[in-house]
């Protein structure tokens, strides 16, 4: 869904209306800095190139437009939208205007027991959501799927399936809940007798709406086709649902893709194992930089960030106050943290600062008095513990590691993270991945120049797509002048572009 205009700043905490109208809702004021970043997603394309041959491209890809005052998104992304915007501060209300009319389907009340017994929760969930997506293993697939059609019997059901196999042995299985009464179809010009249906995309694309009250998918990422978004116009007041097997891993891309298909998760089989997950929160901390011009030079660069003495000052204040519990001096770095947020550490948190290179903890070792310096160079840092090299094994709490020491860890005694070494990629170290405990990570607002300030907003949206919740006072401000900085330089550099172009022009003397 292609956007058409560049997006306009906000001017801080808004009340925002949101009008859902089927497939699509507005939202008002258009607030495009705010959600531009988590309803957008790249993708890789074929294509001819220039010299006729086969080519691959990233294409970027949206879920909203710009329309005079007011964003349009796909309702399928309310969710994210709605938590995005509470994220930045503002007022959100949602005005549902959806036409329920032509749907006047009820739960079947004679089969709650049955449906009970097959999927718990399930009569509940579908009484008051419209849509969305049902995660279940695959075996459990048919079992959902046979207890939502009796659930809304006597509803006219389609369920899209990938392939004509795929439909064939769907309604096979589902014969055993419907007593015959479903049927799998093919090719262009088909007919059907049976208020449950299984096809294909291509008869999906080929159905009349009308006849149908309800829409299924049955495997969520296989539907998410560009054929079945077009599709979907002619379904926005339908009810609509998919499925899922969480076990298989979701990228942030096909999340996107997935809601702006079929919407949220909405119900999570009772018979799926809790997924081991980390809460994982992230906060800036703001120092005074020495900044000056970008350099093109990328080794330059980052070596400027890491003899930077403010910002490496500004990062062992931090990290000692917070392995000491001291709160309140971390206000002089705008990096404010309730005391109901950061509870989940606990008391006992410990400290762990991650640097991309020996120079970088260097410089951060001689400000942290009595830290250990973990990394990884042959001879060095390798004290014993339970017979094992400790960073291969762990490493204490209150230490400065190298990324390449980070990476081998199988524990870490600190539940605070700081990323001291900026870029535009923050650093994870995969041991975290594996703890059940909440984290925070604590990184860096770089906004010296232009290219700092880039590489703080990158880091910031990676933040937010690996599902942190971010902490801080005043972030939807902080954000629209970074904004406004990095949009100022290309304005300035556009200008003096054209100007050499103009030069160029001349005629020769």
């Amino acid at each position: 869904m292609p956007h058409n205009r560049t997006p306009t700043p906000s001017t801080g905490p808004l009340p925002v209306t949101i009008t859902v109208n089927g497939g699509l809702s507005q939202v008002r004021p258009a607030c495009t800095e705010v959600l531009a970043p988590v309803l957008s997603y790249e993708e890789f394309r074929f294509g001819p190139s220039a010299d006729g041959r086969l080519a691959h491209f990233v294409a970027s890809e949206v879920a909203y437009k710009q329309v005079d005052d007011h964003l349009e998104i796909v309702t399928g992304c309310l969710q994210r939208v709605i938590q995005r915007l509470a994220e930045a501060g503002h007022e959100v209300t949602v005005d549902d205007r959806r036409n329920c009319s032509h749907d006047p389907i009820q739960i079947n009340t004679s089969v709650l027991s049955d449906a009970e017994a097959i999927a718990p929760g399930l009569a509940e969930v579908l009484r008051v959501q419209r849509q969305g997506v049902l995660e279940c293993k695959d075996c459990r697939r048919a079992d959902i799927v046979g207890c939502l059609c009796q659930l809304f019997r006597p509803a006219t059901i389609f369920i899209a399936c990938k392939t004509n196999e795929a439909a064939q042995s769907m309604a096979a299985r589902l014969g055993q809940y419907l007593g015959g009464g479903v049927e799998a179809v093919h090719g262009w010009n088909w007919a059907f007798s049976c208020r449950v249906v299984c096809g294909t995309f291509q008869s999906l694309n080929r159905s009349n709406p009308a006849d149908w009250q309800i829409l299924v998918f049955a495997d969520a990422r296989e539907g998410i086709q560009a054929t079945n978004n077009d599709a979907m116009r002619d379904y926005c007041h339908h009810r609509l649902y998919a499925f899922d097997d969480p076990r298989k891993r979701r990228s942030p891309e096909e999340e996107l893709r997935i809601e702006i298909l079929a919407g949220s998760v909405i119900y999570r089989d009772p018979q799926l194992r809790r997924p081991r997950t980390t809460e994982f929160l992230a906060a800036f901390l703001s120092h005074s930089s020495s900044g000056g011009h970008p350099s093109t030079n990328a080794r330059d660069h980052r070596t400027a960030l890491w003899q930077d003495s403010r910002r490496n000052q500004s990062i062992a204040d931090v990290a000692r106050a917070l392995a000491r519990g001291e709160e309140t001096s971390l206000w002089n770095h705008e990096l404010v943290l309730e005391e109901e947020d950061i509870a989940p550490l606990g008391q006992q948190r410990g400290v762990v600062v991650v640097v991309d290179s020996y120079e970088h903890g260097n410089q951060l070792r001689r400000l942290l008095r009595g830290w250990q310096f973990f990394h990884g160079q042959p001879h060095r840092d390798q004290t014993a513990l339970h017979s094992a090299p400790v960073p291969v094994w762990g490493v204490p709490r209150n230490s400065i590691i190298t990324a390449v020491v980070a990476n081998s860890l199988t524990c870490m005694d600190a539940r605070i993270v700081v990323w001291a070494s900026g870029g535009n990629v923050p650093f994870l170290p995969p041991v975290l991945g594996r703890s059940q405990q909440t984290q925070l990570l604590i990184d860096v607002w770089d906004d010296g120049n232009s290219l700092l300030a880039a590489e703080t907003r990158q880091r910031l949206d990676i933040y937010r797509t690996l599902g942190c919740r971010i902490l801080g006072d005043n972030l939807a401000r902080r954000e629209q002048v970074l904004s406004q900085q990095i949009e100022s330089h290309d304005s300035i550099a556009n200008q003096n572009t054209s100007r050499r172009r103009r030069r160029s022009h001349r005629p020769s003397v």
